[in-house]
């Protein structure tokens, strides 16, 4: 939780383990669950084929794939490369908790 809110991530997410209630980009809440279900309704137009890669991409390529409910937002995230490799990590273990 400490790199989530270092990297600001609630700023603009909701995660309620990390007490943060942004509202600008879609909510962290059950995420993995939520990837999954846009890889089965066909709404996932990126290139990932696993949860943890899907957050590599958002993370890494965040304009590869857009939640529609968000895309029209101007708070759109920059790609997330100020993060060390250990980091990194921990923020994808992190987000791809069930």
């Amino acid at each position: 939780l400490e790199v989530y809110r270092a990297a600001s991530c609630g700023v603009c997410h909701t995660l309620r383990a990390a007490d943060t209630r942004g509202a600008f980009g879609p909510p962290h809440d059950g995420l993995a669950g939520t990837v999954r279900r846009r890889f089965a309704d066909g709404s996932y137009t990126g290139s990932a084929r696993d949860v943890r890669a899907y957050l590599r991409e958002s993370l890494l390529t965040p304009d590869a794939y857009l939640v529609p409910e968000y895309a029209g937002s101007r708070y759109l995230r920059p790609a997330a490369t100020s993060l060390s490799p250990e980091e990194f990590g921990v923020l994808i273990s992190l987000l791809a908790l069930p």
